[in-house]
């Protein structure tokens, strides 16, 4: 009688390689999720220090006894300004919440990677 091969069940990763994955994923995810506050914030900052240094010129002229442009022309400058901090806003918004997004997918990929989903 013909003896019967034996049933290897296959195994899962290893504990090393769970800690790997997991710990790759996290710092990629981490990596990519400051990367887009910093893109955010400088954004920000760059948005204040143009705001700062048109009210400074402001001043000095005022100071000189320049006379400034018209209320008008001021008034366009400052809504392209706001439209400029607007759309600036909005696309460090969109690259954090993209920086969230690919960070969640990489966990999950990781965590069945890892043999933990």
């Amino acid at each position: 009688m013909a003896k019967k091969a034996a049933r290897r069940k296959k195994k899962g990763p290893s504990a090393a390689r769970k800690k790997k994955v997991m710990g790759d994923a996290v710092r990629r995810s981490m990596t990519t999720a400051m990367n887009a506050v910093r893109t955010a914030e400088e954004a920000k900052a760059q948005a204040q220090l143009k705001v700062f240094a048109a009210k400074l010129i402001a001043h000095i002229a005022r100071e000189a006894g320049i006379k400034g442009p018209p209320a008008a022309v001021k008034k366009k400058v400052i809504a392209q300004a706001h439209r400029k901090a607007a759309a600036a806003r909005k696309t460090a918004l969109a690259r954090v919440a993209a920086a969230r997004k690919t960070a969640l997918a990489r966990q999950k990929a990781a965590r069945k990677k890892a043999g933990l989903a």
